[in-house]
């Protein structure tokens, strides 16, 4: 009788799986919404477009290359690579790594990056 018993459990798990279903059956409803999404990312495009047209107020102040701010932070790279402080070291790589997002984002203008990329390496070479 006990083994009945445990076959009956067993089964249950199983009359539970058409209700796991069910939800699936709910996503096409759920798809209804996506449809919609392709829509809303323009607005957000549109902010990016703008950004053009912030760049006559950045031309007052003249910036970096794009490339000569990446050179300094390999350079960072570089030196970080030397540092045998742990502490500084992962202190060190937190601030690249945010300042290599910044970049790559554009979160930040180059100048500033190539600033804060100076005074980590000046940090570094303290450091070595």
């Amino acid at each position: 009788k006990n083994g009945q018993a445990d076959t009956n459990q067993t089964e249950k798990p199983n009359e539970e799986k058409p209700q796991t279903e069910k939800p699936e059956e709910e996503t096409p409803r759920e798809e209804k919404p996506q449809s919609e999404k392709p829509e809303s990312p323009k607005p957000t495009e549109e902010p990016e477009e703008e950004s053009p047209e912030e760049s006559p107020e950045e031309s007052e102040e003249p910036q970096v290359e794009t490339e000569k701010v990446k050179e300094k932070l390999r350079e960072a790279e570089d030196l970080l690579g030397k540092i045998q402080n742990p502490i500084i070291k992962s202190n060190a790589k937190e601030t690249l790594t945010g300042l290599k997002n910044n970049l790559l984002f554009g979160t930040q203008d180059n100048n500033t990056i190539m600033a804060e990329a100076e005074k980590l390496l000046a940090l570094l070479k303290e450091s070595k």
